[in-house]
């Protein structure tokens, strides 16, 4: 009983989150064996489940500013921190 206990709350998790979910436990790999082999029919629909996840992009809020960001070339980084320097005195 527990081990579908298990298996329904991490599908409902997987549905509200979007991502793969598995509870983990002392017992789990036995006992998801165990519930594996004897529910082929739920681990097809679970894959299926997986296959169907659409996980949030968890930076599509952030963005780079082109003033911010740090130039790839040392040499300019070092020429922006001069200037810097040199408008500070």
């Amino acid at each position: 009983r527990v081990p579908a206990d298990c298996w329904e709350l991490e599908l409902r998790l997987m549905a509200k989150l979007q991502v793969n979910f598995q509870l983990h436990s002392p017992d789990e790999a036995a006992a998801r064996s165990a519930f594996e082999q004897a529910n082929p029919d739920k681990v097809r629909d679970r894959k299926t489940q997986i296959g169907n996840l659409n996980p949030p992009d968890l930076f599509a809020d952030q963005h780079v500013d082109e003033d911010d960001s740090e130039s790839d070339n040392p040499d300019e980084d070092a020429i922006e921190d001069d200037e810097l320097e040199e408008s500070e005195a």
